[in-house]
């Protein structure tokens, strides 16, 4: 049997996919061929190969998270070449895709087109986007997808998809492998998507797995080729080479907009360091991006590890390694634990501060207060260490009054930026499915049934998306008169380049805003600012004009 791994874009392009690295390392059966593809850099470096400009700031998926966008935007520039991959992958056996929310529309025009080139074809879904849909995917606005056949609902997918290839080759069907959603009938699998009841079949669910030890799992491994693809995209970007690998699973806290599990799981040390080693043995490259939701939910093990790493290192059993990850604020994150870890080899944190005002913070149920957020913005500053602040403007609940405490929290804050820091200006923040924000909207006062350009709005009608918007211009508009960079701005002829270090030759202190709403057009947003600049807004005068 053949089977290929495939992850479609959008997703990051910051490392090669940890899915298809750790899942190809669990598929041992003999008599099974496994290849891997990854269509995310493949696309991503076809925009560099055919002067695709619009595309270089791969990390905005705004344009991919729509139908219409994904129609008349994406496809025209880049169906040629997935087509000559729909041809490649129709011959293998199975091919199981790793789904998000920012590549689940590209996949499914992929994957409906491999099943309607060959019909005996095994469609599997798997990844963030399966975990949290209906039926893991089979099901999606009372339609089934049909051409799939198997979705993953579980986090831990590396027991699974073996026990699925294992299963399928020897008995031809997996009525028994646990974690996954199928169709109780196998055939008819239809290349399209119907309405419940119209082919006669319904989902299936064969029971949760039992959570992994992650000890117990193995290096993730790529193809020789897969390499070479991201080796050739770091260099015409010019940006890190870097491996995915994982330390944990879950998080410790349960933040009200967040969709992530509170079963967290953690490696011990010994384990992620030989991991160091052996990938960058395999590889030769010793730069990781620790894909854990949160690297420090235990302050201990973290401690801990960074005390390993130095030991490892001033014995010279390592060489020196780099590796960065998410992190949130916490108390013991000081200037002397991360001076350490930056002697260690971190030099990237992706850090939850979310905001600077204790009534917001305490609504998104963040377990910090703002004097932690300026606890960590100076030990960063202090360290050097290259660093991602993540804010959210336009919260639920959030009033004018909590608007300004923000604007006075970043101006007194905005200094600890100019070494290596970066505000993630997030322009809005997305109600997810069955969050505390959504399952308890009327605490937040966000309206159960209303929405306005396809996004929530509270139940007052004072905030809604174009406010959202308008509060993060703002914010962004204080940030430009601290001398802020805006990422993409400091430009080498006509190239996009991504915020970097002051020692890579980049200008902190950095600031990113990208549009997250999957439908707004950014035309009429400045048309429509521009005349709102002229009146009074909801108690808010505007007296420049403001551009998207």
């Amino acid at each position: 049997m053949r089977i290929a791994l495939c992850i479609c874009p959008q997703w990051s392009v910051q490392t090669p996919s940890f899915a298809i690295g750790s899942l190809k390392s669990h598929i041992k059966n003999k008599d099974v061929e496994v290849e891997q593809f990854d269509l995310n850099i493949r696309t991503s470096l076809y925009t560099k190969e055919k002067n695709i400009q619009k595309f270089w700031d791969w990390g905005n998926d705004t344009p991919w998270n729509s139908e219409a966008n994904f129609k008349d935007e994406i496809l025209p520039h880049f169906k040629d070449l997935w087509h000559e991959y729909i041809d490649k992958l129709a011959e293998y056996d199975v091919v199981a895709f790793t789904t998000y929310i920012s590549n689940i529309v590209t996949t499914d025009y992929i994957a409906r087109y491999l099943k309607q080139k060959n019909p005996k074809i095994q469609i599997w879904y798997g990844g963030p986007y399966s975990w949290y849909a209906e039926s893991a995917g089979l099901v999606e606005n009372d339609n089934y997808r049909e051409y799939v056949d198997v979705a993953c609902s579980s986090t831990d997918g590396e027991k699974i998809i073996s026990d699925l290839v294992n299963r399928y080759t020897e008995d031809g069907h997996y009525e028994n492998v646990k974690g996954i959603y199928r169709w109780d009938k196998i055939a008819p699998s239809f290349p399209t998507v119907l309405k419940k009841g119209r082919s006669g079949r319904k989902p299936v669910f064969n029971g949760p797995v039992l959570p992994q030890n992650l000890n117990e799992l193995e290096i993730p491994s790529w193809d020789k080729e897969i390499i070479d693809e991201f080796k050739k995209l770091t260099e015409a970007f010019d940006t890190e080479l870097q491996l995915p690998m994982q330390t944990s699973r879950g998080c410790t806290f349960k933040c009200t907009f967040c969709s992530e599990t509170r079963l967290y799981r953690t490696k011990n040390n010994e384990k992620i360091v030989d991991e160091m080693k052996g990938l960058t043995e395999q590889t030769g490259i010793n730069n990781f991006w620790f894909t854990d939701s949160l690297i420090n939910g235990s302050m201990k093990n973290f401690k801990l590890l960074v005390e390993k790493l130095e030991t490892e290192m001033d014995n010279g059993t390592i060489p020196k390694m780099y590796w960065g990850g998410h992190f949130r604020t916490h108390k013991k994150l000081d200037g002397e634990l991360l001076e350490k870890a930056v002697y260690t080899g971190l030099d990237y944190m992706n850090v939850g501060t979310e905001n600077g005002t204790n009534k917001i913070l305490a609504l998104m149920e963040k377990g910090q207060t703002s004097d932690d957020v300026s606890h960590f913005l100076k030990s960063a500053y202090e360290s050097k260490v290259f660093y991602i602040a993540n804010y959210i403007p336009g919260y639920p609940k959030e009033n004018y009054m909590d608007f300004i405490l923000q604007l006075k929290f970043l101006y007194d804050n905005h200094k600890y930026f100019g070494n290596n820091g970066v505000i993630n200006l997030m322009q809005s923040t997305d109600i997810l499915n069955h969050t505390p924000l959504d399952v308890y909207r009327d605490d937040f006062e966000v309206s159960k049934k209303k929405t306005m350009l396809n996004a929530w709005v509270s139940k007052d009608y004072k905030n809604i998306l174009m406010i959202r918007h308008l509060r993060s211009f703002l914010i962004e508009i204080m940030l430009r008169t601290f001398k802020f960079t805006k990422e993409g701005e400091d430009l080498i002829g006509d190239e996009f380049s991504y915020a970097t270090t002051k020692e890579r030759g980049g200008k902190p202190p950095y600031y990113r805003a990208r549009l997250r709403e999957k439908d707004l057009v950014f035309n009429n947003v400045e048309v429509l600012y521009t005349r709102l600049s002229k009146r009074k807004l909801y108690g808010l005068y505007i007296t420049t004009k403001i551009f998207v």
